[in-house]
């Protein structure tokens, strides 16, 4: 398999049930004019895949894009600190939405998966103090929604519905039920 992704997380995740994958990060422009935030996790998930699944023909590639949404509203990755802190005071007190999707795509086989995950994370209402506190660790770079629940940010959780994993990037359960039943691999 190749994972089509520059991210630790979604590596690590990936790591903790295989070791028969290489890490070729996808190099695309990333477009967020994709519609609502469903479409946008799918799309930017085959795109990283297909850019990369003709070179690597017997391969099952895997691509995964990540958008926290707030009613309909995608927040994507903040551009600065101050992006960052309106993002979390958006954030602050209310229920909002973590999309991940992912694609599996084989060459050899001509199979195409593209399948997302969603989960609610509710924060607590977010002070000023603990907001700014938080971006002083620069822990919001290059995250959806400016946290990674994984984190330092998980002291902002009151509670989440859905899959954890979802929210760190990597939907490790329902990808693994894909490449189970499209490519007959298990992955426990």
């Amino acid at each position: 398999m190749i994972l089509a992704s520059a991210s630790p997380r979604r590596k690590e995740i990936l790591s903790r049930f295989t070791k028969d994958f290489q890490v070729v990060p996808a190099n695309i422009k990333e477009n967020n004019t994709f519609g609502n935030p469903i479409q946008l996790v799918c799309a930017l998930s085959f795109e990283k895949a297909y850019s990369l699944w003709e070179k690597y023909p017997n391969k099952i590639i895997i691509g995964s894009d990540t958008v926290v949404a707030l009613h309909g509203e995608v927040l994507g990755k903040p551009n600065s600190k101050k992006d960052a802190y309106e993002m979390l005071k958006k954030l602050s007190g209310k229920t909002h939405q973590v999309y991940t999707g992912y694609a599996l795509l084989s060459y050899e086989k001509n199979i195409k998966v593209v399948n997302y995950s969603k989960c609610d994370v509710t924060f607590q209402h977010l002070e000023e103090e603990l907001i700014n506190r938080y971006l002083k660790y620069d822990e919001y770079k290059d995250k959806a929604g400016a946290y990674g629940i994984q984190g330092l940010a998980g002291i902002f959780v009151e509670k989440i519905h859905g899959d954890f994993e979802t929210v760190v990037g990597f939907p490790i359960g329902a990808i693994s039920l894909d490449l189970k039943k499209y490519f007959d691999i298990y992955l426990l």
